[in-house]
Order: C-alpha cells, then structure tokens, then sequence
C-alpha cells in the first residue's frame, strides 16, 4: 500500500520524487534537493536499481526490511504510521482536486452571478454581506 500511494504515476517504480514521498516520511524532510538526488542515487546503486528507472515495489520492501547501511529500515509501527501519513495527504490531494473540477468551477460561476445583484462582476460590500447570511 505504501508503495502505490507514492507511485503517483503508476509506472511501478518510485523515481526521486516520489521515492522522496516516502523518504520524507521517515526523517529526511528537512533535505534540500540537490542533497536528495545524491541521497537517491547512492540508494539504488547500493542496491542494484538505476536511478533513472527508480526503485520497485521488491525493491522498496528489501528495502524497509535492511538495518544495514543500504537499507531504509522501518519497524512495523513506523510503517503503519507512514501508510497513515500518506493516505491522510492522498485525501487531501483529492479534496483539493476535487474543488477543481469544470463542475465546481460552473457552479462557483452561478453563484457569484446570483449574489452580483447590478452585474457589474465584482461584489460589493453589500452584495458581500448577502453572501454571508
């Protein structure tokens, strides 16, 4: 699960931002970028992955299961405090997305209509206040 809900593009691999999705999950959000992509590229030549592919879901649980250097180890209560973290903000992606749609944007459009009481396209105070009620 984890794995998918950083593979925003479904390729079935993690490159350096989505992978960075997960890593900052775990302690590496404070990271510039530069430092990032140095950091993801020792992480998959350490571990057999080219950077410019990315990292596979096996390569992922390998992965949070190595305690050594090359690993990224998390116990089970970190994982499922990881997987709460990055459904919590796929939500919010979607409820943002969601106020986005063509729909929510004619609806929005019909609304300020009804309330633009002289057409003039802007609210005024009063037209403002009617809103408001």
């Amino acid at each position: 699960d984890i794995f998918w809900l950083c593979d925003v593009d479904r390729d079935g691999l993690l490159n350096a931002a989505e992978m960075r999705t997960f890593a900052s999950q775990t302690g590496l959000e404070s990271m510039d970028d530069a430092g990032w992509k140095e950091e993801f590229a020792l992480l998959c030549s350490d571990n057999g992955a080219d950077p410019t592919q990315g990292i596979s879901v096996q390569l992922l649980e390998k992965m949070v299961n190595d305690t050594g250097d090359g690993g990224c180890y998390c116990d089970d209560e970190e994982l499922r405090a990881i997987k709460a973290a990055l459904e919590l903000e796929a939500k919010e992606m979607a409820r943002k997305a969601s106020t986005k749609t063509p729909e929510r944007a004619a609806l929005v459009r019909e609304v300020f209509a009804a309330f633009d009481g002289d057409g003039d396209d802007r609210l005024s105070e009063q037209e403002m206040h009617s809103l408001a009620e």
